[in-house]
This record gives structure tokens, C-alpha cells and sequence, in this order.
């Protein structure tokens, strides 16, 4: 992945160093796969262990302006594998190589020889993407960043969002680096809004949408805040597209209703609706 920054290819693999055990998971399985485990398994017993970081492209952590982060997990969950996992970015580069096996039989530093590959295709179509390792001013903003955000997941977990913007606003994105990542905005602007902050939460929306308003559920989350906050006219545009774009079923059944209501001059968020959606 080719990214605006240099920061924000770093983010990947700091994000993984840090220990965030849902995005590494995340990024094994796939996200939808990765929440499903999480949230519903309850015999797991896995294992994510951090390995020695591979060298890509010669010296420690991968040279060349890289930063690399190898993890080997054996996952016992819903789903029964072993996965070898490297992060990787150089310069405004990024990626992430996934081995998986049969469990048991799995065998560390599999990624590490498939991401080197990697990295010297990587170079040939952008060579000059790093040219000397981050700086530890820049780690350590990214770092910093990276603690409000696992923070801010936690207390959104919570419904404390009083203490949710209170973070964010400590957190001082207007001089970071990075910011959040998509998700996690999209987390605050849905569930915020559920909890009676809709009109706090428009920076969170609007953030979790910025970086492609192609996402259905960043434009859903964002509709409904603003139809909570009063703005009728911005949340029938979200949810015109949400029901344009959205898969037949029950999703798209519930967004086209409440756009009808909606240009009908009719609230479909009643409390029952509300309550429904509140549930996990």
C-alpha cells in the first residue's frame, strides 16, 4: 500500500508491534473474520507470539529506512491454523505478508522470505520509498497516537464517551503526525451517536469518511448522526448512497425504509429503533 506519508505507512507496523491483539487478528483473518472471532469465541485459547524482526533488505528491523514486525500465531478458536505474519513499511510503503498453515505444523520466518520478495518488487516500481530509518521523534509521536487510539476503542466499549472525546481532544490529531484509523472514528460515530452525543460526534463521522466515502459504513454511521443531530438533508444523501450501493437483505431493507421516512418528513428513529441498534 502506497500511503500519504511516511507516518502513516509506519502506523501499520507500530500498530502491530503494540500488542493489539484485535488488529492483529484483524489482519490474520480479515477484519470481519477477526471481530467474529473475537467476539464470539469463547474457548480460545490462541497464541500470538512476537518474533525477531526480520531482516528485509538487509540490517535489523529491515534497513533502508524500513521498520518490520514478525508475529507468529497459533490460532484455537473458532477457526483452528497457525499463522506467520510480518508488517512491514519503508518509507510511505506498507504491507503485510500472511502465511498460513495447518495447525501444528507451522513454521516461523515462511513471511519473512515471502515479504523480502516482496519488498524488492515493491522497490522496482517505487524506488526511492525510503531512504533512511524513522526517526525516533517521529516513532514516538506515532506511538502516542496509537495509545489515545487503543484508548479511545476501549472506552468506546464502555459507552463512556465523555471520557471518549476527552481523549480524543487530549490527543491533539490537528499536530499529529497520523491519525485515527477509519474504524475507529466509525466506532465513535455510530455508537456515540446511539448514546445521545449525535452532534459531538460529527468530527468523528465526517473523519471516518474522509478517506473514501465509497464505504458503506462509514456513510451509514454518518447518516444516522446526522439525522440525529437534525440534518435531514445530509442524512438522506448518505443513506441514498448506503441503499444504492448496499447488498440485498436485511441491511438494505432497513436503510431503504428509513430514507423513505425520511423524505417523507417522517423520524424512523424512534426509541424501539434505537434500541435495537444499540445492541451489540
Amino acid at each position: 500500500m502506497l500511503h500519504d506519508t511516511e507516518a502513516q505507512a509506519l502506523k501499520r507496523v507500530l500498530y502491530a508491534e503494540s500488542g493489539d491483539r484485535k488488529y492483529v487478528f484483524g489482519s490474520m483473518l480479515s477484519d470481519d473474520v477477526g471481530k467474529m472471532v473475537e467476539h464470539i469465541a469463547k474457548d480460545d485459547s490462541s497464541v500470538l507470539q512476537p518474533l525477531a524482526a526480520p531482516s528485509i533488505g538487509g540490517g535489523s528491523g529491515g534497513g533502508g529506512g524500513a521498520r518490520s514486525f514478525a508475529v507468529f500465531g497459533k490460532l484455537r478458536t473458532m477457526i483452528h491454523m497457525d499463522v506467520d505474519a510480518v508488517f512491514f513499511s519503508s518509507g510511505r510503503l506498507s504491507f503485510a505478508v500472511m502465511v498460513q498453515q495447518l495447525p501444528g505444523t507451522g513454521r516461523p520466518g515462511a513471511a519473512a522470505e515471502v515479504a523480502r520478495i516482496v519488498q524488492q518488487r515493491m522497490r522496482r516500481v517505487v524506488p526511492r520509498s525510503g531512504t533512511g530509518a524513522p526517526s525516533e521523534r517521529l516513532m514516538r509521536e506515532v506511538r502516542r497516537v496509537i495509545a489515545a487510539e487503543r484508548s479511545v476503542d476501549s472506552l468506546v466499549d464502555a459507552r463512556d464517551f465523555p471520557a471518549v472525546f476527552a481523549t480524543i481532544d487530549r490527543a491533539g490529531l490537528a499536530r499529529s503526525p497520523v491519525s485515527f484509523w477509519s474504524r475507529t472514528w466509525n466506532n465513535v460515530c455510530w455508537r456515540a451517536s446511539l448514546g445521545g452525543l449525535a452532534q459531538r460526534a460529527q468530527a468523528a463521522c465526517e473523519a471516518a469518511v474522509a478517506p473514501d466515502t465509497t464505504v458503506l459504513a462509514a456513510r451509514d454511521s454518518r447518516g444516522l448522526a446526522r439525522a440525529l443531530a437534525g440534518d435531514i438533508k445530509g442524512a438522506i444523501a448518505d443513506f441514498a448512497y448506503v441503499v444504492e450501493h448496499a447488498k440485498q437483505g436485511t441491511f438494505l431493507e432497513k436503510r431503504a425504509a428509513w430514507l423513505e421516512a425520511l423524505r417523507a418528513g417522517k423520524n424512523p428513529f424512534t426509541e424501539q429503533v434505537l434500541e435495537e441498534l444499540r445492541k451489540p
